[in-house]
Parts: structure tokens; C-alpha cells; sequence
């Protein structure tokens, strides 16, 4: 498969959220801790809900995409499209509705009250926008888009600059799919350690998500190995067949099975480290 159709299997996403909570330079010094060098118009508990939401939407973005040599790109595998979308549809739903209700209810009038003691005379109304206005300083979008070739709309180039474009675009698509593939495996082994982990030990307390976010990382992984890394999706079966289906509270309520599985875990760890070593790179990607 050469370069300019290796992304026909994925879409390449960017999400923005934007939340209001806006700092003032001044020129005070103050301990209080909504006052520094700059001021805080609001505190930042009064958007908690809506930052919560806003958090949610994008770990929810980073668990189901892959990494791309873009700034602020993700890559969407295209078989988990629909059941993206509508899941953060639904987050959309609850973080506008949250915002509704800090703006046109009680919070936003609240919070400015409560800025108001706390700033004293910095406080300062012409900083607080009105409601309609407001509003649009919040928002959720996320927009899909594809990747052409190279030459896809572009005008007369000179051969110099056509040969670098063409350059320059193979050497992206490669390094995505060497991104993918070390990603998949980073997040596999992190998820496998700390389950192989949490199920050894039948004394050690673990939290439900600890066991979920593998599960669904199994159950996703199929969509996003696009990059038909065989060796991980060879370890990834070993694991779906101890762990896919099975509800947490069982490794709680059966000690044998909960010792069994954390072997297969570990046995699989094992084998990890044997393929892998420590060529593992974690890919950190860079938010927009």
C-alpha cells in the first residue's frame, strides 16, 4: 500500500472545548487565591461541572483515536465513526446543558457575587460579558476531515517544490503509522501491568475503571490496529479470552478465579517483555 491511500482506513479528527474561566492581569500582590499577579473573574469551582464534562469528552477522544504527527489531530479509525460521534453527541447534550444552566440560571450570577467579595476593589463589572455573550465563549465541536495525496488541490508547483511536498507527505504518513503502532503497544502494556497487578494481589483494593478501560480497550482494539500490528493482536486475543465479558465485582467475589486470570495476566506481561523490551516510546501527544 503506498503512502496516499494508507489513511483511506481512518478519518483525522480535531476537538475543541472551550470553557470560560478568565484570569485579569493587575497590578497587586495579594495571598488570596484568586489574586496574584493576575485575578480570576470567577473561581473555578463555579465551571467545575462543565469542566468535568469537558475532561470527559476528551479522554473519551484520546481512548477511542490514534495519534497523529499534527498538532491538535487525532485519527479516527473509520469502523468506530458512527459510535463516536454518538457518544460525544450525548456528552454535547449534558455539557450544553450544563452551560445553559450556569449562564441563564443562578451560577453565573452567583459566581460573580461571590467573585466580588473575594476581589473587593478589583472587582470590576466591566470584566463580566453579558448572558447572550457569554454563552458563545463555551463550546464543544469536534470536525472530521480526510487526508488527500500530496497533489490534492494544489495549483502549479514547480517540480522542486512538488518532489518536497510528496517528501514531506510520505515522511508524516510514515511516522503516523509508527505512532500507531508504538501507542497501541505503550497503552496495552501500561493497562496490562497495572491489571496483572491489581489481580495477583487478592488482598489489593482496584477500582472497577481499572478493569473496564482494558476490557474496552480489547474490545476496540480490532478498530484500532490500523496499522495490522500482528505480534500485539496476537497478546491482545490471549487477554480477551480471561477478560472480555466478565464484570469486576467477580474478581472480588472468587479468589480462584481472580488468582487465575492475574497469572494468564502476568504470563502475558512475560511475553510482552520478551517481544518488546524496552523498545517501547510512549507517545505523548500535543494538545491544540
Amino acid at each position: 500500500m503506498d503512502n496516499a491511500t494508507k489513511l483511506t482506513d481512518s478519518v483525522l479528527l480535531t476537538l475543541e472545548v472551550r470553557i470560560w474561566c478568565p484570569s485579569k492581569k493587575i497590578d497587586a500582590d495579594d495571598t488570596n487565591t484568586m489574586v496574584g499577579k493576575t485575578k480570576l473573574l470567577i473561581p473555578q469551582s463555579a465551571v467545575g461541572c462543565i469542566s468535568s464534562i469537558g475532561s470527559a469528552m476528551r479522554t473519551y477522544t484520546g481512548a477511542k483515536t490514534l495519534p497523529f504527527p499534527v498538532r491538535g489531530v487525532h485519527r479516527l479509525p473509520n469502523g468506530m465513526v458512527e459510535r463516536y460521534d454518538e457518544h460525544m453527541s450525548d456528552m454535547k447534550i449534558d455539557f450544553d446543558a450544563a452551560v445553559d444552566e450556569f449562564v441563564y440560571g443562578t451560577g453565573y450570577f452567583n459566581a460573580r457575587r461571590q467573585a466580588e467579595e473575594i476581589l473587593g476593589d478589583l472587582y470590576d463589572e466591566n470584566d463580566y460579558p453579558e448572558a447572550d455573550r457569554l454563552r458563545s465563549r463555551f463550546g464543544a465541536v469536534w470536525t472530521y476531515f480526510q487526508i488527500g495525496g500530496p497533489g490534492d488541490s494544489v495549483g502549479v508547483l514547480s517540480g522542486g517544490t512538488m518532489q518536497k511536498r510528496i517528501a514531506e507527505f510520505n515522511a508524516m504518513i510514515t511516522q503516523a503509522e509508527q505512532d500507531a503502532v508504538a501507542f497501541l503497544r505503550s497503552r496495552f502494556t501500561e493497562m496490562l501491568s497495572r491489571v496483572a497487578g491489581n489481580l495477583s494481589d487478592p488482598g489489593k483494593k482496584f477500582k472497577n475503571s481499572s478493569i473496564e478501560t482494558f476490557q474496552d480497550f480489547l474490545d476496540d482494539f480490532a478498530l484500532l490496529n490500523v496499522a495490522g500490528d500482528r505480534d500485539l493482536a496476537a497478546l491482545v486475543d490471549r487477554c480477551k479470552q480471561h477478560m472480555s465479558g466478565v464484570d469486576p465485582q467477580t474478581f472480588r467475589d472468587d479468589d480462584m478465579f481472580r488468582s487465575q486470570v492475574g497469572r494468564q495476566m502476568n504470563i502475558v506481561a512475560g511475553t510482552v517483555n520478551r517481544m518488546f523490551g524496552t523498545g517501547l516510546r510512549r507517545i505523548v501527544r500535543a494538545q491544540s
